[in-house]
């Protein structure tokens, strides 16, 4: 008996089962039960029956203190009324106003005439009361007062182990909500140091901590393709590395200033996003410099994406404020990953950017807006590791080690690299009177995701050439 209560963590369930212990075992047609807070001055009936029907929750004023439930929770003993001749005695009158005494139709009290109550001691300062009523006068010996004595023991255990219950529960949602918060806070902490924070674009550390499952699974698959034998290399398996610079860039802080500058640094970045895709890694690199990750791409395509950034850069003036514009260039370099497609594991992607650098430089060293890409091919040596290919660029290229591909024309190109210093050029500054808004017409009908070559030829090169050093 004591087992089927205690064995309850649900309040509603503990005095469900109460109830029915009690009605094997007494006269018993009201039944409720109540809980008196620390610091309340009333009593919190949250389960009663009359007739079998349950009532709705109600509160009785500890004010009212000729009820049995007041006194009994006042002398904190048991409160036993014996009989009762008239319906209008004060006890019952009270339990008539909270519902209590409607039978089961509903339509007429119950004629009850006795009455026990019985106190339930329950822990940190709550005060409890079970209340039995009978519509048989003397219904209720000594043997019941001792029954519901026990059964209130047992009772207040269940009751207090469910409010225990309840308020871990309480506890660990309170808990789970502080950790989701700090989920979140994290989270947006982690998103704000991955992200540069004037463009929106990504940084380097998102490339570090992401790249390197893109660099697995690119590598599995052109090993796979390596084990197949004398199979077509499968489409979109590349990782193509384009590293893009605005030019004369310094010339717009100087001449409009550093907000304008930072107008262009947004437009730019509203642009590669033009021609990339969402699935690609825009990444602010540093300055004015952004490189691109096309991921799961075909390194064939390579040329036209290159094309479509340096067309899509000057094909329209930039935006300066106050009715001002400003038409830029852009160089790039670019190449791809892996380097050798037949050993994916020749060069690492940090090296690869390396590659791409030279080509930036070479474009920027044979004039600007252009893009110059390198690659490697069938007489590429990698006896010596990528550190002396990326060391001896212009050497690799005169044994035919290296392919060059760009849009300017081979007998314009003078190679660079990141080690020659730029400023040695000339640095012409675009004025606003020489920036000419250009219709946008020209890119209707474009789908960055067709990545068609726009507008120049494309030069490529696997025989020496002029090297500037």
């Amino acid at each position: 008996m004591g087992c089927s209560i205690t064995s309850c963590l649900n309040i509603e369930d503990i005095l469900a089962t109460t109830y029915q212990q009690i009605r094997e075992l007494m006269d018993v047609e009201v039944f409720a039960a109540g809980v008196q807070q620390p610091g309340q001055e009333h009593i919190d009936f949250r389960f009663s029956l009359a007739g079998n029907k349950c009532s709705e929750p109600f509160h009785l004023d500890m004010q009212e203190a000729n009820h049995p439930a007041v006194q009994c929770i006042l002398l904190q003993r048991e409160i036993c009324i014996h009989s009762v001749s008239g319906a209008e005695t004060l006890e019952f009158k009270e339990l008539q106003k909270m519902r209590l005494l409607q039978a089961e139709s509903g339509a007429t009290a119950l004629p009850l005439r006795s009455a026990l109550c019985v106190p339930l001691k329950l822990k940190n300062n709550r005060r409890g009361v079970l209340c039995l009523y009978s519509s048989n006068s003397h219904a209720y010996q000594h043997f019941d007062v001792a029954m519901l004595q026990i059964l209130a023991g047992y009772v207040a255990v269940a009751l207090d182990n469910a409010e225990a219950y309840l308020q871990l529960q309480k506890a660990q949602q309170q808990l789970a909500l502080k950790h989701q918060g700090l989920e979140n806070a994290y989270r947006s902490l982690e998103e704000v140091s991955l992200t540069d924070p004037l463009t929106g674009l990504r940084n380097r550390r998102f490339l570090q901590q992401q790249l390197d499952a893109d660099i697995a699974i690119t590598m599995r698959q052109h090993e796979e393709w390596k084990k197949a034998g004398n199979t077509p290399q499968a489409p979109d398996i590349d990782l193509v590395f384009f590293l893009v610079d605005i030019d004369h860039f310094k010339a717009v802080n100087d001449q409009y200033g550093h907000a304008a500058g930072d107008m262009v640094l947004i437009q730019m970045r509203d642009r590669l996003e033009k021609v990339f895709r969402e699935s690609d890694y825009l990444v602010r690199w540093g300055g004015e410099e952004f490189l691109v990750v096309a991921r799961a791409t075909s390194r064939t395509k390579a040329e036209q994406l290159a094309e479509r950034i340096r067309h899509t850069i000057s094909g329209t003036p930039f935006a300066l404020g106050g009715e001002r514009y400003l038409s830029k260039t852009c160089s790039v370099g670019f190449t791809c990953f892996p380097f050798l497609p037949e050993h994916p594991g020749f060069m690492s992607w940090q090296q690869t950017v390396e590659i791409a650098d030279h080509g930036l430089y070479t474009a920027k060293r044979s004039g600007r807006d252009a893009w110059v890409g390198l690659h490697g091919t069938e007489s590429t040596v990698i006896e010596g590791g990528p550190e002396q290919l990326i060391a001896s660029v212009a050497k690799t290229l005169e044994s035919g080690g290296l392919r060059l591909s760009s849009s300017i024309p081979l007998p314009s190109l003078q190679l660079a690299s990141p080690a020659q210093a730029c400023n040695e050029l000339p640095s012409p500054c675009a004025s606003h009177e020489d920036a000419n808004v250009l219709p946008n017409s020209h890119l209707d009908g474009l789908n960055p995701c067709e990545r068609r070559t726009v507008g120049r030829t494309t030069h490529s090169l696997t025989v020496p050439l002029e090297v500037i050093k």
